[in-house]
């Protein structure tokens, strides 16, 4: 069953979280928040996930988000689908990310996590489009996916956060 949540605590870290994966978009490489070594994720690690409380990978969970970027309002819709993608030998969960303005799509994301077995949530990428006020696609340089170009996957969630973490 969807669970549709407006702010709370669990959701304050997913909204910093989103808002990390925001900073990575117009790099074009890939996130390496929290691993510090550089190098991927040992698939024998997502063996028997478990999941995060803060970063729920529930095909079906969806959030809707409520905020402002540069003094515009805008509206995010976070929906974890039933699909997945293989990244680097990790089965990842595939997140639709869609942000509106004023009712205007502005943004459409694909986005691949996946959680490990101490339940540490990673991000491995994301497939993204801008689109301007007709509709039209008018970029997706914020598309990167780990084991491409030297992208590499981080870690978006751990499995104990603490106040102070950011990622």
């Amino acid at each position: 069953m969807a669970r549709r949540t407006r702010y709370g605590a669990p959701m304050a870290l997913v909204v910093a979280a989103l808002m990390a994966i925001s900073s990575f978009a117009g790099s074009g490489v890939g996130a390496t928040a929290g691993t510090g070594a550089g190098t991927p994720p040992d698939p024998a690690d997502f063996d028997d996930p478990l999941p995060n409380e803060y970063f729920p990978l529930a095909p079906g969970w969806t959030a809707t988000l409520h905020g402002t970027e540069d003094g515009e309002r805008l509206v995010e819709h976070v929906v974890v689908t039933d699909r997945t993608k293989v990244i680097q030998g990790i089965t990842t969960a595939v997140v639709r990310d869609v942000i509106r303005h004023r009712g205007v799509l502005v943004e459409k994301t694909d986005d691949w996590y996946a959680a490990d077995d101490s339940g540490t949530v990673w991000y491995f990428g994301e497939k993204t489009a801008e689109y301007d006020e007709h509709g039209d696609v008018i970029s997706t340089k914020g598309s990167w996916e780990a084991g491409v170009d030297g992208a590499v996957a981080g870690i978006i969630m751990p499995a104990d956060p603490r106040p102070t973490d950011a990622y």
